[in-house]
């Protein structure tokens, strides 16, 4: 990779390549994460003493997306969640983080509370969307670092030749770089250049969105 300048930007680090040859695992070695697509809240206290619940034990349902795996497999408003397999939920918190650990064709085992039922619902786990754009291929790839995969995201112009490309390097911070509705200032620069017929790269630090590892262990968290 031979690079012919850079540039710092409010988001990150631009750099402008003339050539980018990486080695790619396919997409397919590293599992897309889970599309869970609940909402949840402390449960009332109303509600935990009619239920008999311990303090601090479980989450309400507050609202479902569409499309997303909870509303698919018939998690409602309403319902108390005390319980994902094995592990006592203590908060909302404690739900968002176990969560965020699911991964595509994972299946979550949840014990709820509806209307004083107490049921067990299984939830096949949907892969989180993609990023989209008229005009642009998008490729999800992966690379090996350190012995585990991160995620890579390519734009490309959709006409066949070379092209000038771009590696993106953020900033610090535990943050994905996705925008699944191209809203963010970077994604908007870097589709703005593909659309310029350059070839934009991005790759996730470890242990946020797809890829793999523990972001607790980088000085950047």
């Amino acid at each position: 990779m031979r690079i012919a300048r850079s540039q710092k930007s409010a988001c990150g680090l631009v750099a402008v390549v003339i050539f980018l040859s990486v080695a790619l695992e396919t997409a397919d070695d590293l599992k897309r994460s889970g599309f869970v697509g609940v909402q949840v809240v402390q449960v009332p206290d109303d509600v935990r003493t009619m239920l008999n619940l311990p303090a601090d034990i479980g989450v309400r349902v507050q609202a479902l997306v569409d499309g997303g795996s909870a509303k698919a497999a018939g998690l409602q408003p309403n319902d108390v969640i005390t319980q994902v397999g094995p592990h006592v939920l203590l908060g909302v918190s404690d739900f968002v983080q176990l969560v965020k650990r699911f991964r595509a064709g994972d299946v979550a085992v949840l014990t709820i509370n509806r209307d004083r039922q107490v049921l067990t619902l299984k939830i096949p786990i949907r892969a989180r969307p993609i990023e989209a754009a008229d005009g642009v291929d998008v490729r999800y790839d992966a690379i090996t670092v350190d012995g585990t995969l991160r995620r890579t995201i390519v734009t490309a112009p959709p006409s066949d030749g070379r092209h000038p490309a771009v590696l993106h390097l953020n900033g610090i911070g535990c943050f994905s770089q996705e925008s699944l509705d191209i809203s963010s200032h970077d994604a908007k620069l870097l589709y703005g250049l593909t659309r310029a017929r350059f070839v934009t790269m991005r790759i996730e630090k470890s242990g946020i969105g797809d890829s793999e590892g523990d972001a607790r262990a980088r000085a950047f968290c």
